[in-house]
């Protein structure tokens, strides 16, 4: 194991909880990658209206992409909120109708 000087970063999990350093370098990485430039375009507008570094912007954009294309995701309904209005099956003033209901 190599020695480092006071102060300087713990580069390797050994020298933080739980292995915490590689968690933090693997959360971030850096590649190149060829974009359009029209999809470059957006992003940077898309950037600009988040705030967001222009990386954090793809990294979110990609994450939600990958998993609607995710395998476990393909084919499950998606939930669709119905609304109506509702209506009374029975009038509750008559005790008659109550208790045939009930006897259902």
């Amino acid at each position: 194991m190599q020695r480092r000087s006071p102060g300087a970063p713990a580069w390797r999990g050994e020298h933080l909880p739980g292995g915490a350093a590689s968690r933090i370098l693997a959360a971030s990485m850096k590649t190149t990658v060829d974009i359009d430039e029209v999809v470059l375009r957006e992003l940077k507008a898309l950037q600009e209206k988040q705030g967001q570094p222009l990386g954090r912007v793809v990294s979110d954009l990609l994450r939600r992409a990958l998993r609607l294309n995710h395998p476990s995701q393909r084919g499950r309904p998606t939930a669709r909120w119905v609304s109506r209005a509702m209506r009374a099956k029975i009038d509750l003033a008559d005790k008659e109708a109550v208790f045939a209901a009930l006897e259902r």
